[in-house]
């Protein structure tokens, strides 16, 4: 499975042909790939490509990460915050969308995600935090970001990733760090370790 989603870029159970009949639909009915609907995606004549993402609550409940908190939820501040990817439906809900950036050059292909809808900084020179923090994204949300970004025509593999989208990446550490071991790791997309950076305002407890 992982090498057809991550190596062949295919998340249709039926096109996964080494897999048995019987095992193409018990995957088909079991996992969900991938949650996000496209609802824009414009291209710049530099060639940067913008996605604005949906998402929708398919893929399972997400472990919270710290005590006290529901599950589905995690704890930022003293609130707690729902993890997108715990149970709920479509809707054309602007604190459920997130944007997603392709910025080529001659010698790379780089994402530049994000890890949160909305965010809690609240920087004056960024409009992410505007209307304050909404959502954590879980760790597949993150991920599916660099894969969706990497299938778009004539991209073919990202070799960088950057976390300067939505949100502050180190207020969601355990997503935001398990997103980094899969894009790495060998199993997965692949992308060195010095070619993944996050952005950060600076948050001594998660830094260290």
């Amino acid at each position: 499975l992982l090498k057809w989603v991550y190596e062949r870029g295919v998340t249709d159970p039926a096109e996964m042909t080494d897999l048995s009949k019987r095992d193409r639909e018990a995957v088909a009915a079991e996992m969900t790939f991938t949650s996000a609907e496209t609802v824009t995606h414009k291209v710049a004549t530099d060639g940067v490509q913008k996605l604005l993402l949906e998402w929708w609550d398919g893929d399972g409940p997400a472990k919270p990460a710290q005590a006290g908190a529901a599950a589905g939820e995690e704890r930022d501040g003293g609130m707690a915050l729902p993890v997108l990817g715990a149970g709920g439906g479509k809707g054309g809900d602007t604190t459920r969308q997130t944007e997603c950036v392709l910025i080529p050059t001659m010698t790379r292909q780089t994402a530049c995600i994000s890890s949160q809808v909305g965010c809690p900084v609240g920087c004056k020179f960024c409009a992410s935090g505007i209307g304050g923090l909404d959502a954590n994204l879980s760790a597949g949300r993150i991920v599916e970001q660099v894969w969706r970004l990497g299938k778009l025509p004539g991209v073919g593999r990202i070799s960088n990733v950057v976390f300067m989208g939505m949100g502050e990446p180190l207020r969601n550490f355990e997503a935001v760090t398990a997103a980094i071991r899969s894009m790495n790791g060998l199993w997965g997309l692949g992308i060195s370790a010095r070619k993944i950076t996050i952005s950060t305002v600076g948050l001594p407890k998660y830094i260290k």
